[in-house]
């Protein structure tokens, strides 16, 4: 699973007209028919709502790549990527930070041993601390915030409304993407409404399910999100796009959100 932002989606097309479009117009019958003043208003009104809307959209973009810029600078020091890992920093943008897997094989390193130090010296707790400060920092802002975000459920709360669908059961059941603290690692599983404690992983030959773990949410838009498919031992990734941030194994190595068929 990967994602991307594409540069300038609009090209301008919604842009103010300075075209008359009140012009009079003839029927069938050869008469003519000339706008209502009521009907020019409503046109005006809509025209104005999506020049405003359009302007919006621009503006978000420019002040996303801002934080873009920003937060990729922070993200090269060790510091910000330690305290991401113990909830004392939040980044407003995706595909950056320690979860986030690095093409770049010195960077990709360090992100691997710090997480690997993470988990000896702060563990579950750590995470849990971590998990629970991205959850209320995209709850409460008003202001940019990732496109893709994995937010914390606990035992009897249900699923967020954002859930991400990434598959289904054999019966049709619905299927998200949960993750987890497990044995010294974050590991990947699945999510549903109809599963015990409502998500588990697979670990070690066994199934287990979880009462606390994060699910993947965001919106199921192919300009956003996309899934890609890549051959055994190929490596996952494509120009442009950035691999959905996973989870992370005991020694840090990455995991990447994955999926398939499967027949009992």
């Amino acid at each position: 699973m990967t994602s991307g932002l594409r540069s300038d989606p609009g090209s301008g097309s919604m842009g103010p007209s300075t075209t008359d479009e009140r012009r009079s117009e003839s029927n069938s019958s050869g008469e003519t028919v000339r706008p209502t003043a009521s009907s020019s208003i409503e046109e005006d009104r809509r025209k104005k709502n999506m020049d405003r809307a359009f302007l919006a959209s621009r503006a978000s973009e420019s002040l996303r790549y801002l934080i873009l810029r920003e937060e990729e600078h922070q993200a090269e020091e060790e510091e910000s990527l330690k305290n991401e890992l113990e909830g004392r920093k939040v980044w407003r943008v995706g595909g950056i930070g320690t979860w986030a897997y690095s093409a770049i094989e010195r960077v990709e390193s360090r992100k691997r041993e710090l997480f690997r130090q993470s988990g000896e010296a702060g563990g579950k707790d750590e995470w849990f601390r971590a998990a629970l400060a991205r959850t209320q920092f995209y709850k409460n802002t008003r202001g940019v915030k990732p496109l893709v975000m994995w937010k914390l459920v606990q035992r009897g709360e249900h699923l967020p409304n954002d859930a991400l669908p990434v598959g289904r059961e054999e019966n049709g059941q619905i299927l998200y993407t949960a993750r987890a603290w497990w044995d010294g690692g974050v590991h990947l599983g699945k999510a549903g409404v109809h599963l015990v404690d409502s998500a588990s992983i697979s670990y070690a030959g066994s199934e287990h399910s979880l009462d606390v773990y994060e699910v993947l949410c965001g919106p199921a838009d192919p300009e956003i999100i996309k899934w890609m498919s890549f051959d055994h031992g190929q490596r996952a990734m494509v120009e442009g796009w950035q691999p959905v941030e996973g989870g992370r194994e005991r020694d840090g190595r990455a995991l990447l959100i994955a999926r398939g068929e499967y027949e009992r």
